[in-house]
């Protein structure tokens, strides 16, 4: 038996990267994975290497900066396999490659709406599903892929968005973990 069997997992940015890996080790590991990605080829792409290796996923194209496409993405999910157990909140972005001084407001908003909120609105749906259904031995984990982070932190925007995320939810116990570089 493996270590996921009978789970039901989401992973936002699954389209490529480090969330297309995590769906492949999720499914790998016997769950059923829902691919979100708004890169619909990117996440066809997903879905197909799972089912070639004999695993179960769904693709729902989804925007992470959109409060209404997370809690979609959560109400499809639930409907379609009657829970939620796991949440990889993969998707992100680096922004601007851009000294502070020169950062557009535009580009600041765009990354701090992924990388940030993203993951806020993702976790504000997906935590009442998965408490919902939850046993002891299930958790809730928040990753993001190198873009999501300027490597040497050359602008701010980046940083500030790490720097800002929600590691644990005390009330309902679950563990957010963060993936660091």
């Amino acid at each position: 038996m493996s270590q996921l069997d009978n789970k039901v997992a989401i992973v936002t940015g699954a389209g490529s990267g480090i969330g297309r890996s995590v769906a492949l080790i999720y499914a790998k590991e016997g769950a059923k994975v829902v691919v979100s990605d708004i890169d619909e080829n990117g996440g066809a792409a997903t879905i197909e290497m799972i089912r070639k290796n004999s695993g179960e996923a769904v693709f729902l194209k989804s925007d992470s900066s959109s409060a209404d496409e997370n809690e979609a993405l959560v109400k499809m999910t639930i409907e379609k396999y009657g829970a939620l157990h796991i949440a990889c909140n993969n998707a992100g972005i680096a922004g601007e490659s851009a000294p502070v001084g020169e950062y557009s407001p535009e580009g600041w908003d765009k990354v701090i709406s992924i990388n940030l909120s993203g993951v806020f609105y993702g976790m504000r749906y997906q935590i009442p599903g998965d408490v919902k259904v939850r046993r002891r031995s299930d958790r809730q984990y928040d990753f993001h892929s190198r873009k999501g982070w300027i490597q040497k932190c050359t602008g701010i925007c980046s940083c500030q968005a790490r720097s800002s995320r929600l590691n644990r939810n005390s009330r309902t116990g679950l563990r957010c973990n963060e993936h660091t570089h």
